[in-house]
């Protein structure tokens, strides 16, 4: 798929699920709709706010990205990911 095309596509789509001011919440956003672009997507967990910030996981990173790194972050600490790069 074009790249372009690609991120066009997943923009057109988040602007769908938009209500007014509010972002979209997680039961908003349905994988089957986005059947074609799941390999270009992660999925992030905010799991706690911290003195240092919000600590992200990443639940899901798709196969394109893998590929494209070398590395699976699927379940990476969105701040330890150049940790896992270095290892």
């Amino acid at each position: 798929m074009d790249r372009n095309r690609t991120i066009l596509k997943i923009f057109e789509y988040w602007q769908s699920k938009l209500t007014g001011n509010r972002l979209p919440s997680r039961a908003d956003i349905l994988p089957g709709e986005l059947r074609e672009l799941l390999p270009f997507l992660f999925m992030a967990d905010v799991n706690r706010l911290t003195p240092m910030g919000a600590e992200i996981n990443l639940r899901l990173a798709g196969t394109h990205i893998c590929r494209a790194l070398g590395i699976d972050l699927t379940g990476c600490p969105v701040g330890g990911i150049a940790k896992h790069w270095r290892d």
